[in-house]
């Protein structure tokens, strides 16, 4: 994501960033906003939109 242009570098630390970050992501894209990156979020990472435009 930090590859995107999205997200700071990471800390490898699943912290309150990253789990705003996550749920915005899965709001974005239309799934429940719940901070698990499972298979659909894990796509959405490469794939989705991350802002609102």
């Amino acid at each position: 994501m930090h590859h995107r242009g999205y997200f700071p570098a990471g800390t490898g630390q699943y912290g309150w960033q990253t789990w705003y970050m996550v749920t915005q992501l899965q709001r974005l894209n239309g799934l429940v906003p719940n901070g698990l990156i499972g298979p659909n979020t894990w796509r959405l990472a490469w794939t989705g939109k991350y802002h609102a435009r």
